[in-house]
Order: C-alpha cells, then sequence, then structure tokens
C-alpha cells in the first residue's frame, strides 16, 4: 500500500487542497474573502520588538534573516504565503533547511500545502514524516518523495518539513479550513457563475 494518509474522497480523491484551490479560482466572494484575510494575517512587516533592550549582535542576524531567508525570498515574502495557506487550506507547511553543522536554521521556503501528504502515523500517532509530490493528480509522473518531518532533536536530515494548522476535530493528520463548512455556498456561487456564462 501507500506510505502516506490520502487527503479526500470521492471526485476528490486525494486531492482535498487542489478542490479548495478550485473552490478559490471559481467562487469570486470566496477568493475575496481569503485575499483580504490572508492580508490581514501576514501584515505589513516584521518588527523585533524592545530593539534597543535586545543583543545587538542577535538584532544584527536576525534583520539578516529577515531581510534574506532564503536565496529568493524575505522573510515577510515567505510569511505572506503561509498566511494565503493558512486561510485558504487551514495549514501551511514550510521547508526548513538546516546550517551544515546542524546549529541553527539557515533557510525556510514555503512549500504549498497541496504538495504535501502526511506519513501514516507511528504507533503513538505521530507523524514522523511527509510525502511531496508537484502534483498529486498525477504521481506516477510526478512521484513523492518522503522528507522528515521538522525536529530540533533529530537535525540527521538538512531538510525538513513542519506542516501545522487549526486544529480539527477527526482530523488525524491534516487540517481544514475554518470555512469548511461554507465550501457549498462556494459551490453554489460558482454554478450560478457558470449558468449565466452558458446563457449568454
Amino acid at each position: 500500500g501507500k506510505d502516506w494518509v490520502n487527503y479526500g474522497t470521492e471526485n476528490w480523491d486525494n486531492l482535498f487542497p487542489q478542490f479548495l484551490i478550485d473552490l478559490y479560482y471559481n467562487s469570486s466572494t470566496q477568493a475575496a474573502i481569503i485575499n483580504a484575510t490572508a492580508e490581514m494575517i501576514a501584515g505589513e512587516e516584521l518588527v523585533i520588538e524592545d530593539e534597543s533592550e535586545r543583543d545587538l549582535e542577535a538584532v544584527v542576524r536576525l534583520k539578516k534573516f529577515f531581510a534574506e531567508c532564503n536565496s529568493n525570498e524575505t522573510l515577510h515574502e515567505v510569511l505572506k504565503k503561509i498566511a494565503f495557506d493558512f486561510k485558504l487550506q487551514g495549514a501551511f507547511a514550510l521547508n526548513i533547511v538546516w546550517s551544515q553543522d546542524r546549529t541553527q536554521i539557515a533557510e525556510i521556503y514555503h512549500i504549498g500545502v497541496e504538495k504535501i501528504r502526511a506519513e501514516k502515523p507511528n504507533e503513538l500517532g505521530k507523524v514522523e514524516a511527509y510525502y511531496v509530490s508537484a502534483d498529486w493528480a498525477d504521481s506516477r509522473q510526478n512521484k513523492p518523495y518522503r522528507v522528515p518531518a521538522f525536529n530540533t532533536k533529530d537535525r540527521t536530515s538538512p531538510n525538513q518539513i513542519l506542516y501545522t494548522g487549526l486544529y480539527s476535530p477527526n482530523m488525524n493528520a491534516y487540517y481544514t479550513p475554518d470555512y469548511v463548512a461554507a465550501n457549498n455556498w462556494a459551490l453554489v456561487d460558482q454554478r450560478i457563475a457558470e449558468f449565466h456564462l452558458n446563457n449568454i
């Protein structure tokens, strides 16, 4: 069998994150709410509180990390992406890269929730790794690969995935967005738009 926990059923077998993305792209109301809320979550910028009272060397290192948390992005740019995923998917995922000596985090990258599937939990119910695929709808062509879960006590792997989100009842490995009960209304919005478009 497969080593990961499927996320979705019926028409969206193992594709629930893609279902939420589809709703986002096909319901203008849904998209407007998600966009506005994600912007509010991300805020304007990252600041260090009581900066003058902190160790100067630590502040300089932190500001350097804020400006370049990976080779392409500022930490706030990554934060904006995870804020969007958090609102759209009810969860977010980060690829954490440890320094070569494994003493500190060297880089942080956003990884889309739709690319992640949780490994089957161990006997204690803990997920120890995640599988990543560029396209779960075609996992034969986009073969999933295993990445250990973020763990400060086991830094053997230089790359780890931090996946977290809103508590969701009856969900053991995944999270759902806070608006999940309104998904049918977003589908109605989509179908009404399609109906009117077909009558033009």
